[in-house]
């Protein structure tokens, strides 16, 4: 699931300036683990939801070992909404990602997902963007079921040798 870049951190979302470089790496980590797991915010909603979707017999840390969340660009950005053009990042860490998983199928939501991965020559599926402003969007949910219906289709033809 690759998602467009990080976005600014939440409300009261701090951390400690004089913690080891180990203990924010697992502060953030935790955080987002969190934010996941309760939904604190329309965006992981919605990718729990997606997520779901594609298991619905699995608890979410189940899920957790079957997907992998990143973002395009991967490098933090001041104006999160507007028109981005450098791929350094994508090019440097996100192809690096994606060659370690090479039979996933790669989504990306959002108009930046595609960008980046385009960029990059990945193959992907479109949709949506899982968070506002395009997951507020009419076509936004038809999107993410189009893509969940690609992904087990092309789960089902790995399968069958296909």
């Amino acid at each position: 699931m690759v998602f467009s870049k990080p976005g600014h951190p939440h409300d009261g979302e701090r951390y400690d300036p004089e913690i080891s470089a180990d203990g924010l790496m697992q502060a953030c980590v935790s955080h987002a683990y969190y934010s996941f797991k309760n939904g604190t915010d329309l965006f992981h909603r919605n990718t729990r939801w997606f997520i779901d979707q594609l298991y619905p017999d699995l608890t979410f840390d189940e899920q957790l070992r079957r997907v992998w969340l990143t973002e395009g660009r991967l490098c933090s950005i001041d104006n999160e909404i507007g028109r981005t053009t450098d791929r350094s990042c994508a090019s440097n860490f996100l192809v690096r990602q994606v060659a370690l998983l090479p039979n996933a199928t790669v989504v990306a939501f959002g108009g930046k997902a595609k960008h980046y991965l385009t960029g990059i020559g990945i193959d992907y599926v479109s949709a949506y963007a899982l968070a506002p402003p395009g997951a507020n969007h009419r076509p936004a949910r038809p999107s993410w079921e189009a893509a969940i219906a690609e992904v087990a289709a092309r789960r089902q033809a790995r399968r069958a040798g296909g």
